[in-house]
């Protein structure tokens, strides 16, 4: 969807389904991340020790963090590095789902420096996003919870997904973008950079 919107096009929603019509051994590949990906969150999320505190009077039902919250986010943070481009690599390249897992890997380790930038970039704007939303909240006299903090996560996650594509062009594809084809000049597009 971001390739799209970059070229001109407006991405349509039928763009999440690009990677299934992509051919069978694609459709496969990125199935195969997804699965790894999911046993590897899994295995993660069950690090997370989670304490609920039941409602009381005025005050609603809270969750607090145990220990492995801690063990848990530093282990999220090679999973990101790992299957961050990935299914680029499988859309695009035609990569299978080990090898893209690989590959994304050691880019992130041969552009370290910028990757860390990258990473310390979201990481303010997550930072002042959720502070700001915490201020929002405390004016109004609102206790931040789940219901009012995740639409904010889900906007910062799909900016997050949307600046990756950037990422993996310069990355993976420098200046070749044969494989996104142009926006036609006769529909508004303009160059493509």
């Amino acid at each position: 969807a971001t390739a799209e919107a970059s070229n001109g096009r407006f991405p349509m929603p039928t763009v999440l389904l690009s990677a299934f019509r992509a051919g069978r051994q694609r459709a496969r590949a990125v199935l195969v991340i997804g699965a790894i990906y999911f046993a590897a969150f899994l295995l993660v999320s069950l690090l997370i020790q989670v304490e609920a505190v039941p409602a009381t009077g005025d005050t609603p039902a809270q969750v607090r963090a145990g220990p492995g919250l801690l063990v848990a986010a530093v282990l999220q943070l090679p999973m990101v590095i790992i299957f961050a481009l990935a299914p680029a690599l499988v859309h695009w390249h035609e990569v299978g789902a080990t090898k893209s897992l690989f590959f994304s890997a050691v880019a992130f380790w041969r552009n370290l420096g910028a990757c860390i930038v990258f990473m310390l970039g979201w990481f303010f704007v997550v930072l002042v996003a959720m502070l700001g939303m915490g201020l929002i909240l405390a004016v109004f006299g609102v206790n931040p919870d789940v219901r009012t903090v995740s639409p904010l996560l889900l906007l910062v996650a799909t900016m997050i997904s949307c600046s990756l594509y950037f990422m993996f062009r310069d990355l993976f594809r420098a200046d070749d973008d044969a494989s996104i084809p142009p926006p036609d000049a006769a529909e508004g597009g303009g160059e493509t950079p």
